[in-house]
């Protein structure tokens, strides 16, 4: 993994739970038989929502480097990595609690608010 170098190896984790969230998404939308073309066109959106943040923060961090803004930018793409990689990890876990409802009871569960909730966004 030396090739792609940190900042790469932080990209593909966050394309990782970008691509599981969805997938999980679609396997939600199809247990519920609510598969709907319009929704996954919705998801996509976000998602390359994400991926231009990412991008962005790269960009920033690129600049750092050719001195064109403060060191203080280099956290810019590992905060969007890290925030992407949150946000996606949530949502995997609440389309996996619809998949699997037992899993409303553990503490994460609990944690994340989700034990009462019964709606499926």
């Amino acid at each position: 993994m030396e090739i792609l170098g940190s900042d790469g190896i932080a990209a593909v984790f966050c394309l990782c739970f970008i691509v599981a969230d969805y997938l999980s998404g679609v396997v939600k939308a199809v247990k519920n038989k609510q598969l709907c073309s319009t929704e996954m066109r919705l998801g996509l959106w976000h998602k390359a929502g994400f991926i231009g943040a990412m991008a962005l923060g790269y960009a920033c961090q690129l600049a750092v480097n050719y001195h064109l803004l403060p060191t203080s930018f280099n956290a810019v793409f590992g905060g969007v990595c890290v925030y992407v990689i949150i946000t996606e990890a949530i949502s995997i876990f609440e389309n996996l609690c619809v998949l699997s409802p037992e899993l409303r009871n553990s503490p994460l569960a609990a944690l994340l608010k989700l034990k009462d909730e019964n709606n499926d966004d």
